[in-house]
């Protein structure tokens, strides 16, 4: 847990992130560098996808170990349906 966030902020805050659709890359440069890498803020999950795998995609197991970033997280690729 982040030093100074009870579990309910946090929980408060991933659900707020969970709605915002950018990648993480993009975020991170911006963090680096804000002049440079304005942050791209996508309307939809779909739109995110097309420029998540035409551009970069964050190691998974590296987005889940930051709690902030693990909210941004969004399925990128289909699962085909499983035959019932």
């Amino acid at each position: 847990m982040c030093v100074g966030f009870s579990r309910n902020r946090l929980l408060i805050l991933a659900q707020a992130l969970a709605k915002v659709n950018v990648n993480i890359y993009n975020l991170l440069d911006h963090r680096r560098n804000p002049k440079r890498f304005p942050v791209i803020i996508f309307p939809n999950v779909k739109m995110l996808r097309k420029y998540t795998l035409a551009s970069r995609i964050y190691p998974l197991a590296r987005a889940k170990e930051d709690t902030f970033i693990k909210a941004l997280l969004r399925p990128l690729f289909f699962q085909g349906k499983k035959a019932g």
